[in-house]
């Protein structure tokens, strides 16, 4: 059986054998310009029963690429099986299966792939594109199945490889690693590989939401285009640095963001002008800068040195003092502490089965808190012990967030835009690190917030416990 690929393999890969021209052309191309409709009817023709391109690895991976890219993770993950079945000697078809697998939230398939990666790769160097993935995937499930200290020595272990050269295909996965380990300049720079190597940021270009300006680097003056390059809670992550660009530039800064998003950037200092992300920037301005590259331009280079949340002075939050924590008899006031809760992400997000809990979780926190009221921070379905969330926009969610006492969420937008305003917060992140909280919770973005872990992925109850009790005795002092 060839060990065909749609990619270059190393000389330790065995000999590719040249790809099968025009269909599998026209599906990658297809799926590469965001067409997925058009492209899935062609490759399921494809690899119909009986037909010879089920042997062919390139089909499978067209379609598991396509349903991937429409949230499809299981049926991809299915598709990748067929590969794996095809090329069981390859390491890519392992890695690839593995993060479907955890997309899909099949812990011990995705371990048990992954190892198999691993003994594939038997003796070859950690500076391999595939063996830093595969150390990378070992890091995170070590986490998940309890075992931090293991995933800690891995994450260094591929963090470490920013003290010499690194390879062009090695940077973006070094550098997100040693974002959660160092947070240094190293770092930052190493992630600017994300606009050239992610498909995300391929596609976003294509899109026509980066604009034809050239880059700014923290110097130049005139007006800046700031455009949102991911998603909202990235966005109000870094607007604190909206004010700081404004000075430097010596102009107003033009974001370029998605409209649900306006009502906060419109109270944020330095900001001039508000566009869709596809909109064209105006005539004005000389530079752009994607959002993500702003701790660049600032010079971050450290825990230490990430600029404190700039708060919109429209939204931010202030401490109630009319609290009690049992209704008195005949009486409205004073008032039981209220706290907004959030527990879920997009169903969409590939890390969505690791950062969000089921809402009959939560049911510990209203045993632990009995007396206290509960405000939903997500919109649909929430327990009928909680205010539903009805709103339009981040702004009318500020102003819910303004009548809190505390909140308590996952890892969504939520956290950002509640610990920006300076409302209480406790997070529970996904049980693998992320790069904003370290390996260890710590939380230089948000210095105010509790980062409560879970022991491993599925341990939420508790965790909803520690939080529970954790504001319990917050709110009580007070």
């Amino acid at each position: 059986m060839s060990d065909r690929d749609i990619i270059d393999l190393p000389k330790w890969v065995p000999e590719a054998t040249p790809l099968p021209p025009n269909v599998v052309d026209q599906i990658f191309a297809h799926r590469n310009e965001g067409r997925h409709i058009e492209a899935l009817p062609l490759v399921t023709e494809a690899i119909k029963e009986g037909s010879p391109q089920r042997l062919d690895p390139n089909f499978w991976r067209g379609l598991a690429f396509i349903h991937a890219d429409s949230q499809g993770f299981n049926e991809a993950r299915l598709a990748y099986w067929e590969i794996v079945k095809l090329q069981p000697k390859h390491p890519l078809a392992h890695l690839e299966l593995c993060q479907a697998a955890m997309a899909c939230g099949h812990w011990d398939e995705a371990k048990l792939v992954n190892d198999m990666a691993l003994d594939l790769m038997v003796g070859i160097d950690l500076t391999e594109p595939w063996k830093v993935q595969a150390t990378m995937n070992a890091a995170a499930l070590a986490y998940r199945f309890g075992k931090a200290s293991n995933g800690e020595r891995l994450y260094h272990q591929v963090a470490d490889l920013a003290n010499g050269p690194v390879h062009e295909d090695l940077q973006f996965a070094v550098g997100m690693a040693r974002l959660t380990t160092h947070h240094d300049a190293k770092a930052w720079a190493l992630h600017e590989r994300r606009l050239d190597t992610v498909a995300l940021y391929k596609w976003s270009k294509d899109r026509g939401e980066q604009p034809e300006l050239p880059r700014w680097t923290g110097v130049e003056r005139g007006p800046v285009v700031f455009w949102q390059e991911q998603g909202a809670g990235d966005l109000i992550q870094m607007m604190r640095f909206i004010p700081w660009i404004a000075e430097v530039s010596q102009a107003p800064v033009i974001v370029r963001a998605d409209p649900p998003l306006w009502p906060l950037l419109r109270a944020m200092p330095g900001v001039g002008a508000l566009l869709a992300r596809t909109d064209e920037a105006p005539s004005r301005a000389q530079w752009q800068l994607p959002i993500m590259s702003a701790p660049v331009a600032y010079g971050v280079d450290g825990w230490k040195t990430v600029p404190p949340p700039v708060v919109p002075a429209k939204y931010a939050w202030h401490m109630r003092s009319d609290l009690a924590f049992t209704e008195p008899p005949g009486a409205p006031h004073p008032l039981p502490p209220i706290i907004g809760v959030c527990w879920s992400g997009a169903a969409g997000h590939p890390g969505d089965k690791d950062r969000s809990a089921s809402m009959v979780s939560l049911e510990v926190l209203r045993e632990m808190l009995p007396h206290h009221r509960w405000q939903s921070l997500q919109m649909g379905n929430c327990p009928d012990w909680m205010t539903p969330l009805v709103v339009a926009d981040y702004g009318q969610t500020a102003t819910i967030m303004q009548t809190l006492d505390a909140v308590v969420t996952c890892d969504t937008s939520v956290v950002h835009l509640a610990a920006t305003l300076g409302v209480p917060t406790w997070l529970i992140p996904p049980s693998s690190p992320e790069w904003r909280w370290g390996l260890r919770g710590q939380s230089a973005w948000y210095p105010g917030i509790r980062v409560v872990r879970r022991s491993t992925v599925g341990a939420w109850g508790p965790a909803w416990k520690k939080v529970a009790g954790e504001v319990r005795a917050y709110l009580e002092g007070r």
